[in-house]
């Protein structure tokens, strides 16, 4: 049998190995890491493979000055460039709040997009890669606006449609 006085000698060595030491220096505090390195970097600098804006605006999105603005329609508009597909996507991205984005190895679609600080403007960003050229394709894509004036049923015959859903007019295809 063991002694009662051992017993209690063990379970005090126990205790002691398990405690945090009292005494002695704090460790050194580690710096907290910035929120973002762009956060810390100055405005007029760009990181590796960023792109600089340039002065050709599309639908109120700046393109990167590397790409040259192709065509320009008033629903939509393209610009092609020697950049890597991966550097267009994510210039779009930082200047756009998109509703979806569907990225794959070579094309990233940003749907139902609006580009920061301009509101009213739905657009449709396509970012493609062709061999070593990466082409940008914007198509406006807001909704017209409905004339507050019109009712219910005027909505539903411009429509082509009966209130409940019936073609008007069976000659025409919708």
């Amino acid at each position: 049998m063991a002694r009662p006085g051992s017993i209690a000698l063990a379970l005090l060595a126990l205790a002691a190995c398990r405690r945090e030491p009292t005494q002695g220096p704090a460790p050194a505090a580690r710096p907290a890491p910035s929120a973002s390195a762009s956060a810390t970097r100055s405005p007029d600098q760009i990181e590796p493979g960023e792109l600089a804006e340039g002065t050709v605006v599309a639908f109120g999105l700046a393109l990167p000055r590397r790409m040259q603005l192709e065509r320009s329609f008033g629903d939509s508009a393209s610009a092609t460039g020697r950049v890597p597909l991966e550097s267009v996507a994510n210039y779009v991205r930082r200047r756009v709040d998109a509703e979806t984005i569907d990225v794959g190895p070579a094309r990233t679609v940003f749907g139902k997009a609006t580009v920061h600080g301009k509101p009213g403007r739905t657009l449709r960003i396509e970012v493609t890669a062709g061999g070593e050229v990466t082409h940008i394709v914007l198509r406006d894509v807001t909704p017209p606006p409905l004339s507050p004036a019109a009712d219910e049923a005027e909505r539903w015959r411009r429509a082509g449609l009966s209130p409940d859903g019936k073609q008007l007019d069976k000659t025409k295809l919708r």
